[in-house]
């Protein structure tokens, strides 16, 4: 059997990272002046990060008429005004500047590896080895450089981090902004203060205490007037049964309207209301099963191309695919969960990812949930930034039949924050979370 040869690089990758720069070079080629060339395979591009590395090392400003100027002072400069148009345009945002770079550097070191392994296999066979023992120290010397400069593992001094800190803190100040992602439930907000990019999110409870219903209405809230979008990867439920449980939270129609199919004719109004009113939130689903994280992260790849993302929502842990096969459950979700943890360091968003919690929960007098009850938890309890229980004190009472419940949620683990327990009100007909206090502001 036959491969065929690909030499490693990604043009779109590359293109995306020079349209960051020049949408928005200020916060991005700061990241970048320490970078050579060669992260980039095509010939032309390496021109146009020259060109800007250039700009920016002599304190010149970065966009489309300074770099085609610099470019320009080459005599066999190939690269157009239309082009560096095109490159800014088709990037919708800079977001992800560091995400492009991670990814070509990596592109960039299997080209060098590859470079490196050609130089030696022509070396062996042409008889050009004068010293084995040279050849390969000379070898492990150049793989050892290859691999410092693709993990880019320089310490940064408690200074520098302080500065960029501080400057931080001024711009909070200043534009009463934060890159920390506000849930809009004050009482979690208060405790995590806000998930940030790079965070792991662990959601737990026993069935039908409100978790999927509890991810909605953090997506729906995340989401709602944003330009930054909030996809949900639905591996257990379909679409169309999400979108029932968002419709109810957004226009207070009981859930079991729309699946029974008397919605319209009960609130005819508010079904013909549901259309506008969905606009105002930035929410995506894909309810593609048995899905690899893998998988997942190509598929956020091309979504990138055209949104920027808020925060990332599965549903749920123990659905997800594993690489290969395993020999137990344990070790897949802790593959799974570790792989979940790059995902969010990765593309610098919060990943907020559902758990189903042990059975054993049922056969202990206290039934309030501990970080121990995550099923096949494996290094969920390590991996995880942030973990939340959901439980409720009448989950034992079937006779219990109100449609409002008061529901306990435990933040048991808070890397950047504070543990602590708060209740909201569950409305589970119209899969409504609230604060208690709070009125109905839904719309």
């Amino acid at each position: 059997m036959t491969h065929s040869l690909k030499i490693p690089f990604n043009e779109e990758m590359e293109r995306a990272l020079l349209g960051s720069v020049l949408i928005d070079y200020k916060n991005t080629i700061n990241e970048l002046v320490d970078v050579d060339e060669s992260i980039f395979y095509i010939d032309n591009h390496k021109e146009i990060f020259k060109s800007m590395l250039l700009l920016s090392n002599n304190g010149n400003p970065i966009d489309i008429k300074t770099v085609y100027d610099q470019l320009i002072k080459n005599t066999n400069n190939k690269v157009t005004v239309d082009y560096l148009l095109h490159l800014a345009e088709e990037t919708p945002t800079a977001a992800h500047a560091k995400y492009y770079y991670d990814q070509l550097t990596k592109l960039s070191t299997l080209r060098k590896m590859a470079e490196l392994c050609q130089t030696t296999y022509k070396q062996i066979l042409t008889g050009d080895v004068q010293d084995l023992n040279d050849l390969l120290m000379g070898n492990m010397k150049t793989l050892s450089e290859l691999s410092e400069n693709g993990q880019k593992s320089e310490f940064k001094s408690f200074y520098d981090l302080a500065k960029e800190n501080i400057k931080e803190q001024e711009n909070i100040a200043r534009t009463g902004k934060t890159d920390r992602v506000k849930t809009l439930f004050p009482s979690l907000d208060k405790l995590t203060g806000g998930f940030k990019g790079g965070d792991l999110i662990i959601i737990g409870a026993r069935p039908s205490v409100g978790k999927t219903a509890f991810a909605l209405n953090l997506a729906l809230k995340m989401g709602k007037g944003s330009q930054k979008a909030v996809p949900v990867f639905s591996v257990e439920m379909r679409s169309d049964s999400i979108c029932y449980r968002m419709m109810a939270v957004i226009s207070g129609i009981n859930n079991n309207d729309f699946k029974s199919g008397v919605a319209f004719e009960n609130e005819p109004k508010k079904v013909y209301a549901i259309t506008s009113l969905a606009q105002k939130y930035n929410v995506y689903v894909n309810d593609k099963s048995a899905i690899k994280v893998s998988q997942m992260k190509a598929t956020l790849i091309k979504f990138m191309k055209d949104h920027s993302i808020q925060a990332i929502v599965i549903d749920y842990l123990q659905l997800l695919k594993g690489s290969r096969k395993f020999t137990n459950k344990n070790e897949e979700v802790s593959e799974i969960s570790r792989d979940l943890k790059l995902l969010a360091r990765e593309l610098d968003v919060p990943v907020i990812v559902l758990s189903q919690l042990s059975r054993n929960i049922e056969q202990r007098e206290d039934k309030r949930p501990r970080m121990s009850d995550l099923r096949d938890s494996g290094s969920v309890e390590q991996d995880a930034d942030v973990i939340m229980m959901l439980w409720r004190e009448d989950y034992q009472n079937f006779q219990y039949t109100s449609d409002i419940s008061n529901i306990n949620i435990d933040v048991v683990k808070c890397r950047d924050g504070s543990i602590g327990s708060f209740k909201l009100a569950f409305d589970k007909p119209h899969s409504w979370f609230s604060e208690i206090t709070k009125k109905d502001i839904r719309q």
